[in-house]
């Protein structure tokens, strides 16, 4: 799939990858391209593909706050990772097709997810 970086802001990814932040070069350079700059004060960090940039950058565009974890050390989460996962086919609600795993991320634009079954870390992927 070609992505086109100088593509028109208005111009709307058809999936994931194409919607890739990185491939659309959001807020890259300094200064960034004035079509690929992403501002709080015109919504544009809540807009479709916009947003995909947003979330991995909050603290970029909105106040926050540091959330202290309390006097204990943070405990590792033990891992074993699972690698038939991505194959595993399921239908959802409303489909008449079946589809993947690995599919319904891409499908739904997964950024990042992360997997816990019994207190174990048995998947784990990033993308964007």
């Amino acid at each position: 799939m070609t992505v086109n970086p100088s593509a028109p802001p208005g111009a709307v990814p058809t999936d994931a990858a194409e919607s890739d932040p990185g491939r659309l070069r959001w807020m890259v350079g300094s200064p960034p391209a004035p079509e690929r700059i992403i501002r709080f004060e015109d919504e544009s960090f809540l807009r479709f593909p916009m947003w995909r940039w947003s979330f991995s950058h909050w603290r970029e565009l909105v106040p926050t706050v540091g959330v202290a974890r309390g006097s204990r050390p943070a405990r590792a989460l033990p891992v074993a990772l699972r690698d038939d996962l991505d194959a595993i086919a399921f239908q959802p609600l409303g489909a008449t097709r079946s589809v993947t795993w690995a599919d319904s991320l891409a499908a739904n634009y997964t950024d990042g997810i992360l997997v816990l079954h019994r207190g174990r870390i048995v998947y784990e992927r990033y993308f964007g």
